[in-house]
């Protein structure tokens, strides 16, 4: 039925259109919530990681202050070296996040150690603890002024130069400490390097995104693609590293300091993390001018990429959330549309049959009655349907009967008019009785 078709053909691509327009619409929404949420994450990431660097320089520009430092540095005798120790314990059992804590001297030997090993906080012997002229660290900080912090890239820690196992990667935070007048020399802090990545990876866990913590050489800090722990930093295997796996991503990350794109390969997000840039920028005072503490800027120093990557799978599902419960509910409504599409072309169909049933009977009556009135009086009652709706229009055998009374002629001439006039008003009377009875119609009555 060409009506019923239209009908549905119509009312099916509306509702088609329409869902996929608030789908669209609905897809660009869940994905600006996504880009939105990944800013987010990204930034929680960068300032917990911060936080845990600049709580470091807090700790070790503490520590410069004890008492017992100076008179150690002028003095080293056992008395002061007892003393310090017990500070130095009593703090990295309490911190638990140093590997080691340090006294250095100017020319690079230590003074004191503190190790920090298997949740036990253990003070050195004199005769365990290491040369360290050949650390080039110390070398650039004794160019500096007194207070300068010099903030190591991550990297294995080593004892006598040797990388310890387990691997341990730490950040050697060193201050310059002493006097002018008086012997100077170093404190230096390793903060262990899975500190850093806990607060990485648990700053802002994302199940739709991995976080990834990489360095200035597209090598992965956090994130890696194996579960080799940090053995990926002794040896570095061919095609593992981020900027092997992601070539053209790394190219967009490593050119900008922030960004948010979209490749093939999913959505990145990215902020660059330079530790000693992050730890200056907490430690400005409460007035925003620059931070009195100064800080060694080498280049070795770390770049770190700050980068959130969506998976395109996992993007093109967000895109499709909940497409299988729009097309559910199309199919519904397509079978609801159906539904009432047909019997709407239906009610049509009868309308349009009685209609033309109407139209078919009223051509039949003019054409009937205009054999006997006039058009103006046919038009009138055609136009007045409670004239003419109990006229009929149904073919029927009717029987004509055409009657004459015998003798007539000669009976008018031999009576007077008026006894002729009687006798017809009483025959008409006696055949009206037998038409009733059988529904039959006087036509002519003529005498």
């Amino acid at each position: 039925m060409p009506v019923f078709s239209g009908l549905v053909i119509a009312s099916c691509g509306l509702l088609i259109a329409g869902s996929l327009l608030l789908h669209h619409d609905g897809a660009l929404h869940r994905v600006a919530m996504l880009r939105e949420g990944e800013w987010h994450a990204v930034g929680m990431r960068q300032d917990d990681v911060t936080q845990v660097l600049a709580a470091t320089v807090s700790d070790i520009l503490f520590l410069a202050d004890l008492n017992e430092v100076g008179p150690f540095l002028r003095e080293q005798d056992s008395s002061d070296r007892v003393a310090l120790e017990q500070e130095f314990v009593a703090f990295s059992r309490n911190r638990e996040v140093y590997r080691q804590i340090r006294i250095v001297s100017s020319s690079g030997s230590e003074l004191l150690r503190v190790d920090y090993l298997d949740g036990q906080a253990v003070a050195v012997r004199p005769d365990d603890l290491q040369d360290t002229t050949e650390d080039t660290s110390f070398q650039d900080l004794a160019q500096c002024a007194i207070g300068a912090l010099y903030i190591s890239p991550l990297d294995l820690n080593k004892k006598n130069g040797v990388i310890e196992q387990p691997l341990d990667p730490v950040m050697q935070f060193i201050l310059r400490i002493g006097t002018e007048e008086a012997a100077g020399g170093y404190l230096a802090l390793s903060l262990a390097g899975n500190i850093i990545v806990d607060a990485f990876s648990d700053s802002h866990p994302d199940p739709e995104a991995s976080p990834l913590l990489i360095d200035q050489d597209g090598s992965y800090i956090y994130g890696l693609p194996s579960d080799d722990g940090w053995q990926f930093m002794l040896f570095r295997e061919a095609g593992q590293d981020f900027s092997d796996i992601f070539p053209e991503e790394w190219q967009t990350i490593a050119s900008a300091d922030t960004g948010q794109f979209e490749s093939p390969r999913g959505l990145f997000t990215y902020s660059t993390l330079i530790p000693y840039e992050a730890v200056g920028a907490v430690l400005r005072d409460p007035t925003g001018s620059e931070a009195s503490q100064e800080f060694l800027e080498t280049s070795t120093h770390d770049v770190w990429k700050n980068v959130s990557w969506v998976p395109s799978t996992m993007l093109s599902s967000v895109r499709l959330s909940g497409a299988l419960q729009m097309a559910g509910w199309n199919a519904f409504g397509i079978l609801l549309l159906g539904a009432g599409s047909w019997i709407f072309a239906r009610w049509l169909a009868i309308r349009g049959e009685k209609q033309r049933l109407t139209t078919q009977s009223n051509t039949l009556l003019e054409s009937t009655l205009q054999r006997y009135m006039s058009k103006e009086v046919c038009h009138r009652l055609l136009d007045d349907p409670q004239r003419h709706a109990q006229l009929g229009g149904d073919a029927q055998f009717v029987a004509v009967l055409f009657v004459d009374i015998r003798g007539f002629t000669g009976f008018c001439e031999q009576r007077d008019p008026k006894e002729v006039v009687a006798v017809l008003n009483r025959t008409l009377s006696e055949l009206v009785v037998p038409l009733r009875v059988y529904r039959g119609i006087l036509d002519k009555y003529v005498g």
